[in-house]
């Protein structure tokens, strides 16, 4: 069997890509009785999309497993941004810096102490740690303290409560993290400096909008969602 390639692998990357498509296409075999083609993999030889991932997944190398968990009760926009944030993709200074991207520096822009990582944004800076300790408050919990990021995602797994709890205290976790990635991002592009008793402010206000509407709890009151007075 001869391939006509409409264009010629032209690095390294695409040379693996079409070595290993040509392999997985060796597994087939015309048929001697007929214009057939038959797929390997599968017992009966009918080829699918599904059959190509499984074999894909198990010839590749396991890799770490996500501590993410989708939240219906959050826009989706904010379940991308906790995904990324769990797979360590956000274009914090130091992941553009990783990607030969020049910047003037690297540093926090809350704190400037520390290189702005993920881990020390959401976690480790002055700011961040003084917003988890308003949350926990906020909400009636033992103090948030995280080591990494995944520590801080799964914040909820470990809170006593019913299903409904746990799933209100992830999503606040995840709205506090996208307030605060809001938050840097101002600073960054509009230079506004940030207000910690305002960022509470906006993760409440933001929070009980999206709750009450998303999770349909029309008797949701704003006075009992500041003091956390609701279940």
């Amino acid at each position: 069997m001869t391939w006509d390639w409409r264009r010629v692998p032209e690095d390294a990357a695409e040379l693996a890509e079409q070595n290993d498509l040509i392999n997985i296409g060796s597994l087939a075999s015309l048929s001697q009785f007929g214009e057939t083609w038959s797929w390997v993999p599968d017992p009966k030889g009918n080829f699918s999309v599904k059959s190509v991932k499984n074999l894909l997944h198990r010839s590749s190398p396991p890799i770490g497993e996500c501590c993410f968990s989708w939240n219906n009760w959050v826009p989706r926009k904010v379940n991308i941004f906790g995904w990324r944030m769990a797979l360590d993709r956000l274009p914090t200074r130091v992941a553009l810096a990783h990607c030969n991207i020049s910047m003037s520096s690297i540093c926090c822009p809350f704190c400037c102490d520390k290189d702005e990582s993920a881990y020390h944004l959401f976690a480790e800076c002055a700011v961040s740690f003084i917003v988890w300790q308003m949350v926990s408050s906020w909400i009636n919990i033992p103090p948030i303290y995280a080591f990494t990021i995944e520590d801080l995602l799964r914040v909820h797994e470990h809170i006593a409560g019913s299903v409904i709890v746990k799933k209100l205290i992830q999503a606040i976790v995840l709205i506090s993290c996208w307030s605060l990635w809001k938050s840097r991002n101002d600073l960054i592009f509009s230079g506004t400096r940030v207000d910690i008793s305002r960022l509470l402010a906006e993760i409440k206000s933001t929070s009980f909008l999206w709750v009450k509407h998303r999770a349909k709890m029309n008797l949701l009151d704003w006075a009992d969602w500041c003091s956390f007075n609701i279940l």
